[in-house]
């Protein structure tokens, strides 16, 4: 075991003691020894006879770096380790480039021996979000539902009976009943992101609505406030209910779908209702051949294919802390299922090379259908999902493991290889065929047969030509299949063209900050097409919906079409509202205010004034109107002009009390015919704010050319009153 807590400055004492159980849970799935447990008898991991060895690469508190985490790869290489799991997401907007030493790294680990697997991440189930690695020496994972689900239940008091899912750390908890209690009522969000009140939630279940802060994070709140339990109800756009991961609360939570979570709100608004919450582990039976909603997804930056392949990682029961077992996901503990089978594959049959291992677990892999029995998308599920067995009895293999034509125009021309070795004691005859999955176009083979002997090798041209194609994915399996073994190698393919339409967008926010301060990247998105391809998309696709914030500015990365938005929070805590919208895709975001509110807070009524027409020699007088929508008084220290025909009349310094405004008037005074532009720059001791500017136009005509009086208006920007939002 090896500890690099001491590479972070501040941090805790070293420690190789797992702290949330994460780690138990990823070492559990890989190589976990056979013991019985509460509700399984003989439960092991993927590969019980493998030796472990723990690289922890987080602090006791906060995140790690990626120089930390390949310092820890760089060691197990040292410690001669086989395999290397890594469950960590690295944030999907932050590596859309990794820095070169990243796949570098990676590749140098496999070419001493060490394979690397990677969890897809837990972003999905949008496009472009997988944090895994592609390419030489890694594998990316991402998650399928378990072949079951642990389900409780939530009765009411009318005997309305509700699926309630147990948190992790909940299954198989003694019941608990109460009153319910809708913690909007408290915080105005329903989010329970902030503890409310002490005792405000005495001997009740609370009832909380999914996101922006974790699940540990809501239940600690309202468990601090006196909660007997939490009752998480889904989110709109995801409305199934999971296992929670709670982390270390340990107070009892369930989930139930989001239109149960509605109807008991509903139920609440007519009077009292009370519930019994049963944490019982009920097994019930799940697909296993579905997707998990959270699942990150491809293409990967250079538009490679991602996930690898799947392994279940949804609803797992698994080792805890101290002894404990409880229901996990992620595809932290997808990506463990994978390593754990890499390590049975080399044990089993030594001396192959690090591709061949590759293709054997990727490309044996069962391809997903759905219910349509259309196949799952490529950039969804890779190959498939993981078929051990298989990958320990194929007698081919194929280099490379997928193919992707990358995302190009409406014509294309372009020829890939791909190299099949019979690693049999057997002559073989191997056929390749292409299966697309649309109509349409598809690459063609040549030749379509090779006769293999035992150790040769054989190259197919996959060749893709195609004019004047449709906007969309171009995707299929090309199938190797010998004669020697039933089963066939799958290679996935795929070409892309821009729709650039948006059909999906991607995001993380903050989910809080003290009340009426700036958040920097405070939100962070990107729009993509149905292909994930990435979209750029205009400022004003962000807006304010309420909580008087502000949008600051956006900063956007042309490398990976990721846009950065800095905000201001209203000026009052309470939950604020933001808006992403894009053609049909409109996305809410809600950031927390939190503390006290705010003492001082400036708007202007107006970032712009328009003056019209003005006789030269006369003058003409519009409105400015400084808003303080905080508590305390706000010192206006200065306006000043950049140009003498428009002026403000003072005295400066001008004090503006709390929740007040001041109304300014700005002349514009023109001497002579002609167009005159300026710029008030305001200077005040809202330290949050910097210097703000209004610009100034008018036009000065001849006495004979004056338009009518009140041909000039104020043209404002931005408009609000008291409290209100930016629009």
């Amino acid at each position: 075991a090896r500890n690099y807590e001491h590479l972070f400055e501040g941090a805790d004492p070293p420690s190789f003691k797992d702290g949330t159980g994460h780690g138990t849970g990823v070492a559990m799935v890989a190589a976990g020894v056979s013991r019985d447990a509460p509700l399984a008898s003989a439960m092991s991991g993927v590969a019980p006879k493998a030796w472990l060895g723990s690289y922890k690469v987080f602090p006791g508190k906060g995140k790690t770096r990626t120089d930390v985490i390949f310092k820890a790869l760089d060691d197990a290489v040292a410690d001669g380790m086989d395999v290397v799991n890594v469950s960590i997401s690295m944030g999907w907007y932050r590596t859309i480039e990794y820095p070169d030493y990243i796949p570098r790294s990676v590749e140098r680990a496999a070419a001493a021996g060490t394979i690397s697997v990677w969890g897809a991440g837990t972003d999905g189930p949008e496009r472009s979000t997988n944090t895994g690695l592609t390419g030489a020496g890694a594998i990316t994972v991402g998650a399928t539902f378990n072949d079951r689900f642990f389900g409780g239940s939530l009765t009411l008091d009318d005997g309305a009976r509700f699926l309630a899912v147990p948190a992790g750390g909940s299954l198989g908890a003694d019941s608990v009943s109460g009153r319910v209690h809708d913690v909007a009522l408290l915080d105005g969000s329903g989010l329970a992101c902030q503890s409310p009140a002490p005792g405000s939630l005495s001997d009740r279940i609370a009832l909380i609505l999914r996101g922006t802060c974790t699940f540990e994070t809501k239940l600690n709140n309202v468990q601090q406030a006196g909660a007997l339990a939490g009752l998480v109800y889904a989110a709109e756009d995801s409305p199934a209910p999971f296992a929670m991961g709670a982390g270390l609360s340990t107070l009892p939570a369930a989930m139930i779908g989001y239109g149960n979570g509605v109807e008991i709100k509903q139920r609440l608004s007519a009077g009292p209702v009370a519930a019994a919450l049963d944490f019982s582990p009920n097994s019930l039976p799940a697909d296993p051949n579905t997707i998990g909603d959270f699942s990150s997804r491809g293409p990967d930056p250079k538009y490679l294919v991602a996930p690898d392949l799947l392994a279940a990682g949804q609803d797992l029961y698994l080792a805890h802390l101290n002894g404990k077992y409880g229901v996990s996901q992620g595809t932290s503990f997808a990506s463990p299922m994978v390593a754990g089978a890499l390590a049975l594959v080399r044990a089993a049959r030594p001396g192959l090379t690090l591709d061949q291992q590759r293709s054997l677990i990727v490309n044996t892999a069962t391809p997903l259908r759905g219910a349509d029995s259309n196949f799952a998308p490529v950039m969804e599920q890779g190959s498939g999902s993981l078929n051990a067995e298989a990958a320990l009895s194929s007698p081919l293999v194929v280099s490379p493991t997928s193919v992707s034509f990358g995302a190009g125009t409406n014509n294309i021309d372009e020829t890939k290889k791909l190299v099949v070795t019979n690693l049999g004691r057997a002559a073989d005859t191997v056929a390749v065929t292409v299966e697309p999955f649309q109509a349409g176009p598809a690459p063609t083979v040549s030749p379509a047969a090779l006769s293999l002997e035992p150790g040769a090798s054989g190259t197919v041209e996959l060749k893709f030509q195609g004019r004047a194609l449709t906007a969309g994915e171009y995707q299929g399996f090309v199938n190797v299949q010998g004669l020697q073994y039933p089963g066939a190698l799958r290679v996935p393919y795929w070409y892309a063209i821009a729709a650039n339409t948006a059909t999906q967008v991607h995001f993380e926010e903050i989910s809080s900050g003290a009340a009426g301060k700036r958040l920097d990247a405070a939100i962070t998105y990107r729009w993509m097409d149905g292909s994930g391809i990435w979209i750029v998309g205009p400022a004003s696709a962000v807006s304010v919906l309420s909580g008087g914030g502000k949008v600051l500015q956006l900063l956007r990365y042309d490398v990976n079409r990721v846009v950065d938005v800095d905000v201001r929070l209203g000026p009052k805590p309470g939950i604020n509202k933001f808006r992403l919208a894009l053609g049909s895709v409109v996305r809410e975001v809600a950031i927390e205010g939190t503390g006290d509110a705010a003492q001082r807070y400036i708007r202007l009524g107006a970032t712009s004034l328009a003056f019209g027409d003005v006789t030269a020699g006369q003058t003409k007088d519009l409105p400015l109107i400084v808003e303080n929508l905080g508590t305390g008084p706000l010192t206006i220290r200065s306006i000043e002009s950049n140009n003498a025909t428009f002026t403000v009349a003072g005295p400066f310094p001008l004090s503006v009390p709390g929740e007040a405004r001041a109304t300014l008037n700005v002349r514009f005074a023109p001497a002579a015919a002609g167009q005159q532009q300026g710029r008030l720059t305001i200077t005040h001791d809202d330290t949050v704010e910097g210097n703000l500017t209004v610009t100034t136009a008018g036009n000065g005509v001849p006495r004979a050319a004056a338009m009518p009086p009140g041909s000039g208006d104020a043209v404002a920007s931005t408009t609000s009153a008291p409290g209100g939002g930016r629009n």
